[in-house]
């Protein structure tokens, strides 16, 4: 067993802190963990207030892709298949719960950060539907393979959507929600980008940005923005999405290390899929609607400020 001595950072930091008291009178200790508490706390409040709603089909969402997991964890453990899926959803739900964290944090730019992987993450999920070949290979539990090499040979120069849409082609989507889907992912990973690679726009937004009680805030600890009910709309929409598809996939049994789960028997995932199925169709046009006032605020005080 490892063992480590403790280097005492705390009371040296300490220390040092006194030492700058009594030269120049002021207390330089700032408490991180107590400021990210407390702003969580009053985070909590307005998510409550304006989101609560939101917050609630999230959570649902999270659930449902906890039983999608483990429905591909018990056909791995009994028939040795479908690795890449269990891994999958495994990442999924790690993206999820990261995510909801920083929603609650007052972090959007750094859910962005965590979105553009949540999406590529389903994104691979789908191919490996579509693809028993990419499916072996990607879970290749035998043996390493350069992860760059990998990515660039299946999922580069649009290799990725064109698999997407192979599945949906499959499972008999519309020519126009393909079309629709594609756009949309376009746009989104776009947007995410823009916080990767530390655009102004996504730095600025850091900065200043109006929060849902309409005031103008610079904190860089947390906020509740504007811009939190189009987010939280999308990842409900992009949840949706991947119930609906891997709902249909399984009940097709699309791809050979499927084969085998019988969805229809497990009641638990069955719950979860219906339960969020119901919940976002009886609810998602009042929820998109309330989404966009806020957009269209901010719309108003950006050309009210251009003219």
């Amino acid at each position: 067993m490892i063992k480590i001595e403790p280097l005492n950072f705390q009371k040296i930091s300490k220390g040092l802190d006194l030492q700058f008291k009594k030269i120049f009178g002021k207390n330089p200790s700032i408490d991180i963990e107590t400021l990210l508490n407390d702003r969580q706390k009053q985070n909590r409040k307005v998510l409550k207030k304006y989101l609560e709603d939101y917050l609630i089909l999230y959570d649902e969402g999270i659930k449902m892709v906890i039983q999608l997991h483990e429905l591909f964890k018990e056909n791995h453990l009994k028939n040795d298949e479908g690795l890449a899926f269990v891994a999958l959803t495994a990442k999924m739900i790690s993206s999820l719960i990261g995510i909801r964290k920083m929603i609650y944090s007052g972090l959007p730019d750094c859910e962005k950060n965590l979105n553009r992987s949540l999406h590529e993450t389903i994104d691979i999920f789908y191919a490996c539907l579509i693809n028993d070949e990419l499916n072996q290979s990607y879970a290749r539990a035998d043996k390493m393979y350069d992860n760059d090499d990998f990515y660039w040979k299946n999922f580069s120069k649009n290799k990725l959507e064109k698999e997407c849409t192979k599945l949906f082609r499959k499972i008999s989507v519309a020519e126009s929600q393909i079309t629709f889907f594609n756009d949309r992912r376009k746009y989104l990973k776009s947007f995410f980008s823009e916080s990767i690679h530390a655009s102004f726009n996504s730095a600025f937004a850091a900065y200043s940005m109006f929060t849902l009680d309409l005031e103008i805030s610079t904190d860089y600890i947390g906020k509740v923005t504007t811009g939190y009910p189009k987010m939280l709309m999308s990842l409900i929409e992009d949840l949706y999405i991947f119930n609906v598809v891997a709902y249909i996939s399984l009940d097709q049994k699309l791809c050979k290390s499927i084969e085998k789960i019988d969805i229809h028997s497990n009641f638990m995932y069955l719950h979860y899929h219906k339960k969020y199925d119901v919940l976002y169709l009886n609810n998602h046009e009042k929820l998109y609607a309330q989404s966009e006032l806020h957009s269209n605020f901010i719309k108003e005080v950006r050309d009210t400020y251009e003219s």
